[in-house]
């Protein structure tokens, strides 16, 4: 018997038409039990234009908002909004949505997949790999690559969040979820100077955590970006399938693309497409993709979503520990010697002095 694999994405209002670029690259695939979007920033009296202006379209593509959380998750989720900015709660976001898929629906496996990816046939035959465990991660890298890049992913955290599968029927799935939003819901700020980087700091946990009910994947075709094509060669076949190395491609995240710049393949580093014809009919799908949607993406502009904080780091976490006093984000149990602590006042005055020159 096929197994059922439901694909959730997560969205703001102003970026459906992403989401929905994504998914309908897994509908093409055709494998896929359903396919869903939870619209984390939208208020109850904008859900019934957005179904209508999207399902219009794609009357096979399942809406979820907050509304339709059950209560406790609605108001823990809600509740977020202000001490977190968008970006924070979208991170957030991912796991209440695949917990409430996971509630409700009758399927085997959920899927989440990042609005800035484009999946490949044949990734529905490598979430099947998560076998009997609860969680499939994919690594940002599956081996060294440059010094300042592994220093990167280390701030970030080793686990990219943009693919994971849970597994319904592993009751560990269940349990994971709950642990991640516990912490997520109060420690994922943004915030690399408190050890922070939103939901990637605590999945990067999950396999010394929950070390026994983790898959991690190991197919290099699996979450190309930026961050690992440094040792994963893009090569077309004769069949026309892009691989990455000797393995088919089968799904590619364009974090960070910008559609303005056409050398660097990220905002978010430096990594040039140059004369790379496999990674230029890459981007050159992915806009033409995204081209598609903004039509409609215009018609849902013009919605407004709820708002998020967007007042500086320290005063929501102020606002944070308002709420929930045991919640101490400034605490560390490590208390640095007088020497590191003079180390660190010395380099604040050299950083400062070379600002003014």
């Amino acid at each position: 018997m096929q197994k059922k694999v439901a694909l959730v994405a997560t969205a703001t209002i102003d970026f459906i038409f992403y989401s929905l670029t994504t998914l309908v690259s897994g509908y093409e695939e055709g494998e896929y039990h359903s396919y869903n979007i939870f619209i984390l920033d939208a208020a109850h009296e904008v859900e019934t234009k957005i179904k209508e202006i999207v399902q219009n379209k794609y009357d096979w593509i399942s809406l979820i908002f907050p509304s339709d959380l059950i209560s406790l998750d609605q108001e823990h989720f809600l509740k977020t909004f202000s001490y977190y900015n968008k970006g924070e709660v979208a991170n957030l976001s991912k796991y209440f949505a695949i917990k409430h898929v996971c509630e409700t629906q009758d399927i085997d496996f959920c899927a989440f997949i990042d609005s800035d990816m484009l999946i490949y046939d044949g990734l529905y035959k490598e979430i099947l790999k998560i076998q009997d465990n609860a969680v499939y991660l994919t690594p940002h890298i599956l081996g060294p690559t440059t010094s300042d890049n592994d220093h990167e992913i280390m701030v970030h955290g080793w686990i990219n969040a943009g693919f994971m599968v849970y597994n319904k029927n592993n009751e560990q799935a269940l349990v994971i979820l709950d642990w991640l939003i516990s912490r997520i819901s109060q420690r994922g700020f943004f915030a690399p100077e408190y050890s922070l980087s939103c939901d990637q700091t605590w999945v990067s946990a999950l396999p010394v955590i929950f070390k026994d009910h983790i898959e991690m994947s190991s197919n290099p075709g699996v979450n190309v970006a930026y961050w690992n094509l440094f040792n994963r060669k893009l090569n077309k076949r004769d069949d026309d399938g892009i691989y990455t190395n000797d393995t088919p491609l089968l799904l590619f995240h364009f974090s960070g693309y910008d559609f303005k710049d056409k050398k660097k393949l990220s905002r978010h580093a430096s990594y040039l497409i140059g004369n790379d014809r496999n990674l230029q009919e890459l981007c050159f799908e992915y806009e033409r993709r995204v081209d598609e949607e903004r039509q409609l993406h215009q018609s849902l502009s013009k919605l407004k979503g709820m708002k998020c904080s967007s007042e500086r780091l320290l005063s929501r976490i102020n606002k944070l520990q308002q709420y929930n006093p045991e919640v101490d984000i400034f605490k560390t149990s490590l208390k640095p010697g007088i020497f590191s602590r003079m180390g660190s006042i010395i380099d604040t005055v050299i950083r400062k002095a070379r600002s003014i020159l």
